[in-house]
């Protein structure tokens, strides 16, 4: 379409579309060119005004059609993350804007197709035995495994399997990747994060009540657990090394769609550093959080710690961000290494911030400053 990029935004209007653009960069302290409305030459970056769950995008034929003849490459990473949300009430959200962008993958020309899934669809595939590869197929059927799934990670296994099944339909000529990022932590310089998300809403309300859940006695561990295969924790990426990670790999797939190319790719998105720089655990976590809290506000007290229960009593109690997430959290989530042999080569030199009470300080002070 003559410009590099065109942003479709959920709005009345591309003037709105433009100015949602423009608020979300903002907020999230991200530099981005000015964004144009659709059919401004001068400008590469276009706003548009679309509905990914109505057909042809919610866009006039007119545009659709350009839009459809033009572009080369399709990023899909729009969902609904409700975790316990049941499939149903995500359907509309997160498996119908799959297929309508599907379907613009294939008018006028076929076009490169990246979507953003889940980490979570890996540890689904794994429970059904598919195995730990990345290459690995997914199973054609989840059978008993479906009911017991949270829903959120079905409709990413439903968008997967649809990607999935129109590059095997193309047979070959159609470039396909599919990444699955892990837990997301904020960016590394302004520490913005959206509190709506578990991990963020977890520590701000740490911060909130003035407690972590780490029941005395507690201490950091004198030693880091360096197994690969023992090892249960949480491996944090920074959302802005995540964005241009995913970024680098949608052009290298345009590159590779250009060079004839078209094969179908999968690749999990996690902290590749070794031990628990990339797979830290809940006491170093709440540890990290403590020192990076005191670093920044030396004269506070220091985070109590209390047992979980009592935290989340803290959190109904103050209605702190995380109080809504206290029925879906009786215990803290800590899974095994994941394989990323695949990023780990496409990253190659380039490691993601290994994790450290340094990597908190940001989102200590951004937490701080927007609670006042």
């Amino acid at each position: 379409v003559g410009v590099a990029v065109v942003a479709l935004v959920r709005a009345q209007s591309h003037e709105h579309a433009r100015q949602r653009l423009m608020e979300a960069a903002v907020r999230a302290a991200i530099p981005i060119p000015e964004p144009g409305l659709p059919g401004d030459p001068e400008k590469s970056l276009w706003a548009v005004a679309a509905d990914l769950s109505h057909p042809q995008l919610g866009l006039p034929n007119e545009l659709y059609t350009r839009l459809a003849r033009e572009t080369a490459v399709i990023v899909h990473a729009a969902a609904a993350v409700q975790h316990g949300a049941s499939f149903a009430e995500l359907v509309e959200d997160n498996v119908t804007p799959t297929r309508n962008l599907l379907d613009f993958s294939v008018t006028q020309r076929l076009k490169a197709f990246h979507l953003v899934s889940s980490l979570d669809v890996t540890r689904l595939a794994l429970s059904l035995g598919a195995g730990g590869s990345e290459e690995a197929p997914l199973p054609p059927r989840l059978g008993e495994a479906a009911a017991k799934a949270d829903g959120y990670v079905l409709t990413k296994w439903v968008s997967e399997r649809m990607v999935e099944l129109l590059a095997q339909h193309c047979q070959g000529r159609m470039p396909v990747l599919v990444s699955r990022p892990g837990l997301l932590s904020w960016a590394t310089t302004s520490g913005y994060a959206p509190l709506k998300e578990w991990f963020p809403a977890l520590l701000a309300s740490c911060m909130h009540v003035g407690a972590v859940p780490l029941k005395p006695p507690a201490v950091f561990p004198s030693e880091p657990v360096l197994s690969e295969t023992s090892a249960r924790g949480l491996e944090l990426l920074p959302v802005d090394f995540a964005a241009e990670l995913l970024a680098g790999l949608s052009v290298a797939l345009m590159g590779a769609a250009e060079k004839g190319d078209a094969r179908f790719f999968r690749l999990n998105l996690v902290n590749t550093n070794p031990g628990t720089a990339g797979l830290a655990l809940w006491p170093q976590i709440f540890c990290y959080l403590q020192a990076a809290y005191l670093a920044e506000f030396p004269h506070k007290k220091p985070l109590k710690a209390v047992s979980l229960a009592d935290f989340l009593d803290l959190c109904l109690a103050a209605n702190a961000s995380f109080a809504p997430l206290v029925p879906s959290f009786r215990e803290l989530p800590a899974v095994p290494r994941t394989q990323a042999e695949t990023m780990k080569a496409f990253c190659g030199d380039e490691s993601p911030p290994p994790i450290s009470w340094h990597l908190f300080c940001p989102f200590v002070r951004q937490v701080a400053g927007s609670a006042r």
